[in-house]
């Protein structure tokens, strides 16, 4: 990260962002779902009932060897210019899901231990993909700088070997740096600064960008923005909630683009589902968006369709 921030407030552990009321029928399903790190408070009641522990951690480890999974992706659109500039790729595991939805995947990889293996299918999936995606529009403007993004779990930041695993991936679909965004959970990083930021800069090195998700679900220290090698924050979906209506929400969205902005960063705002919002956050300053209003999850050849008609949003086209 680059400059540092405003004086006195560095080191001080603040609550950027208290959720109003609402729940998990209010977020967006990714947004709603517990994060691979939580597995401890998500674990219990994920293997409780229906299937034992043994038979869907079995199940999920076949899945994986036979490829019965799959991926969907949420657009990310620049507001400045309408352009797609990223697909965030999201797990899925039809045979599976009516007793676990797709929001619980991933809780329970790192529930059983098989975290670090499917964050390397996800990532070898979603960088074929995305190959695939910039050859086919390779004569569209823009194109060739899509991304995409995948979440990191808390195992996989921890495994000294997971940067070069990366690399590999990114050398096997013809990729090279900017081609991948990790996301890291705020609630993730916030664990051990330290070994977090010595883990972001691995990964930085290796050609990767690094994001930080979720950012206002927890107890926020802007001591860690500065600190923590990054390139993207992503800001929790009650940020864009709230944006419209509320005058207090309206500066701290705006002090808060200010304040990442002046540290090299650029920001996200997650859950957008209406205009309003989306005009909120433009006002503000937000570099890129996601969320209902502007699309819903979308197989890889509704991707391509996308960045070949245009490659733009009409929702920001004309921003």
């Amino acid at each position: 990260a680059g400059a540092g921030a405003p004086a006195g407030s560095a080191s001080r552990p603040l609550r950027v962002h208290e959720p109003r009321g609402g729940g998990a029928g209010e977020r967006e399903a990714r947004q709603d779902a517990p994060r691979p790190e939580r597995e401890s408070e998500e674990a219990g009641p994920l293997l409780a009932g229906g299937p034992t522990p043994l038979s869907l951690e079995e199940r999920l480890r076949q899945a994986l060897r036979r490829d019965e999974l799959s991926l969907v992706y949420r657009p990310v659109v620049a507001v400045a210019t309408g352009r797609y500039v990223a697909f965030e790729a999201e797990v899925r595991w039809a045979r599976a899901e009516r007793e676990l939805p797709p929001e619980r995947v991933l809780p329970l990889a790192e529930a059983t231990g098989l975290a670090v293996e499917l964050d390397d299918w996800l990532l070898e999936h979603a960088l074929t993909d995305l190959a695939a995606w910039r050859r086919g529009a390779a004569t569209r403007t823009g194109a060739g700088e899509v991304a995409v993004a995948v979440n990191l779990s808390a195992a996989s930041l921890d495994d000294p070997g997971m940067p070069r695993r990366m690399e590999r991936a990114l050398a096997a679909a013809g990729l090279g740096d900017g081609a991948l965004e990790l996301d890291v959970t705020e609630m993730v990083a916030m664990r051990d600064a330290l070994r977090t930021s010595r883990a972001m800069d691995a990964v930085r090195s290796h050609g990767a960008r690094m994001a930080l998700d979720d950012f206002g679900t927890a107890y926020s220290s802007l001591l860690y923005l500065r600190t923590f090698p990054l390139d993207l924050l992503k800001i929790d979906p009650t940020f864009a909630r709230d944006i419209v209506d509320q005058p207090v929400d309206q500066e701290i969205a705006a002090s808060l683009v200010r304040l990442v902005h002046a540290l090299g960063m650029q920001v996200e705002a997650v859950g957008v589902e209406s205009g309003r919002q989306l005009a909120a956050l433009g006002r503000h300053g937000c570099d890129r968006v996601q969320g209902r209003h502007l699309s819903p999850p979308l197989a890889a050849a509704e991707c391509i369709a996308l960045l070949r008609h245009g490659g733009r949003h009409p929702a920001c086209a004309d921003s």
